[in-house]
Order: structure tokens, then C-alpha cells, then sequence
């Protein structure tokens, strides 16, 4: 019976009543106009009676709960060590390598700034200094979107106070861009800028990209 509806699909003719109890006989449950279920409040006073309260702290052995796993016959308790890790037998390298490649992906985070429309001015402005320590990678990504051409200087530090010249300070011409990394470690970084000819500013856009 190849494309022969079989079901009833008008809701007019669809249709299912609920029931619940009164405790005594089945009663249909009672609806508005909307569709909304009418709950009637309770009139009588309501006592709630409680013997034997035990008010304590909850501990593990009391009233902890157990996890279990299935060996494929029987439950069995997840097991740890004594200091709640997990116990993980290795069943297959190449399984565990490829979940160690994407444990490692997935804790991996991206982290950006940018500083748009900066103008440059004939004294060098720096731009806050990004705390490199935990970085795994990172880039400066810096574009000349003005008229002029602007001087670009990349700087390192120990403390955010001293800072030494990473990079010599180089010519950005105008609607050009540029990538810039540190050559030498150390905790800081920024970027500093200014306009390369006198009173000939500029504007630039700088983004700063990292991952842990």
C-alpha cells in the first residue's frame, strides 16, 4: 500500500482525554478555554508531622553516592585512587592517543584584543602590556589604514614597568599591515607607536591574538 495514508491526521477527529482520581472515581482533567489546567487551591489546613529528625553534616560514607559502569555481564563501582581520580585501564594505544590529541585540542583557549582607530602622534603611545606567561602562542597584527606612514616598536618586560626594545622600531606604510611576535621571552609585551614623518599622523588598527 505504497503512499496510502493510514493514520488520521485531523485533530478533530485525533484526540485523547486525560484522566486522574479524586481517590475514589476517575475524573477528566479540567481545562480553560486555553488549554490551561485549572489547580484549584487546598482550603483545609495542611499538618506536616516529622519524628526522628536526625540534623547533622552529611559525610561521604553516610550518605554518599556510587557510580556505576557495566563490564558487559555485571555492574561494577567506578574505582579511584586515594585521592579521587579516576582509574583508567589502557585497552588500546591508538584509541589513547587519538583521545590524548583531542583532550589536548579542546583545552585550548583563544584569547584576542583589539585597538582600533589609534592615531599617531610624533611621541611614541603604547598600547596596554599583555601578560604573556600562560600564552602558548601570540601574534600582533597591526594595519596602517591612514594617509601617512607610522612607526611601529615592539617592547618586553619582566615587571610592566621596565621595558626593553624587542624589536627595532620599523616603518609601516600607509594601507599596509604587518604580523609582529617577540623575539625574547619575558612575562610582558606591548606594542608602542607614532607617526614616522613629523605632524604627519596617522591611524592604525592593532589586534593582539593568543592561545594557551
Amino acid at each position: 500500500m505504497l503512499n496510502h495514508q493510514i493514520f488520521n491526521l485531523d485533530p478533530a477527529n485525533l484526540r485523547a482525554k486525560i484522566f486522574g482520581t479524586d481517590g475514589q472515581t476517575e475524573q477528566a482533567v479540567h481545562v480553560n478555554t486555553e488549554g490551561a489546567l485549572k489547580i484549584s487551591t487546598i482550603k483545609d489546613p495542611v499538618t506536616i508531622e516529622a519524628n526522628n529528625l536526625e540534623i547533622r553534616q552529611l559525610s561521604p560514607a553516610q550518605d554518599g553516592i556510587s557510580i556505576y559502569g557495566h563490564d558487559g555481564h555485571q555492574n561494577q563501582i567506578l574505582a579511584t585512587d586515594s585521592q579521587g581520580y579516576l582509574l583508567v585501564k589502557v585497552v588500546n594505544d591508538d584509541l589513547v592517543k587519538n583521545l590524548n590529541q583531542t583532550i589536548s585540542l579542546s583545552n585550548h583557549q583563544f584569547i584576542e584584543t583589539e585597538y582600533l582607530n589609534l592615531i599617531t602622534y610624533d611621541n611614541y603611545t603604547s598600547i596596554p602590556a599583555v601578560n604573556i606567561s600562560q600564552q602558548a602562542d601570540y601574534s600582533f597584527f597591526v594595519v596602517n589604514r591612514g594617509e601617512n606612514r607610522a612607526q611601529i616598536c615592539l617592547e618586553i618586560s619582566p615587571d610592566n614597568k621596565i621595558f626593553h626594545t624587542d624589536l627595532e622600531p620599523f616603518a609601516l606604510d600607509n594601507q599596509r599591515t604587518t604580523v609582529i611576535s617577540a623575539l625574547h621571552f619575558l612575562k610582558y609585551t606591548r606594542l608602542s607607536y607614532r607617526s614616522l614623518e613629523p605632524e604627519l599622523p596617522t591611524m592604525i588598527d592593532i589586534y593582539f591574538q593568543a592561545q594557551t
